[in-house]
């Protein structure tokens, strides 16, 4: 919905104006990527007033997903988390927030690739994809808090979890030393 082309704000609008006349007041938009907050803020103040509360979560990818080389996609997530700024200043619309840092850590059941503790039963040695490594969330992770922000993290698989929960239990911890 939030792609870079001069139709996609009356299409947005489309999409998210039905939604007030159903007793939706607001949505969050777990996901969008730095280049298309431009848009989000335009479909805002085209037509901000006739829409819903929209909270809408950066997507950062440091890992795999969108990198051969977690430090190349660290230090690019980092500098979009950065970019923002203050991050309830990045919007002007008192109708549309700028919510939590989002990364995915592994994959999903649909593709089924969660990232498991144990093998899957059907493929004997898989135990599911990590996206992100450890390393490269804890970095960018660090950082987004160090900056203000919240996190909202995405796993699907307990191995995915636990690195997650061992990793964030690090933050506070580092800062009181």
């Amino acid at each position: 919905m939030f792609a870079s082309c001069p139709t996609q704000p009356l299409r947005a609008f489309e999409a998210l104006e039905p939604l007030v006349s159903l007793g939706i007041t607001s949505v969050n938009v777990a996901g969008v990527r730095p280049d298309g907050l431009p848009l989000v803020r335009r479909l805002y103040e085209q037509y901000g007033a006739e829409l819903p509360r929209m909270t809408v979560q950066l997507r950062v990818s440091p890992g795999f997903d969108s990198h051969d080389d977690p430090e190349v996609g660290v230090k690019a997530s980092i500098a979009e988390i950065e970019a923002i700024g203050d991050p309830p200043k990045y919007f002007t619309s008192d109708k549309l927030k700028m919510g939590a840092v989002k990364m995915s850590i592994d994959g999903g059941l649909s593709a089924p690739i969660f990232w498991s503790l144990k093998p899957y039963e059907n493929r004997p040695g898989f135990y599911g994809e990590q996206r992100i490594p450890d390393s490269a969330f804890a970095r960018v992770a660090r950082r987004a808090h160090d900056l203000g922000w919240q996190l909202s993290i995405h796993t699907m698989g307990d191995a995915a979890t636990v690195m997650v929960v061992n990793e964030l239990e690090k933050i506070p911890q580092e800062r009181t030393r």
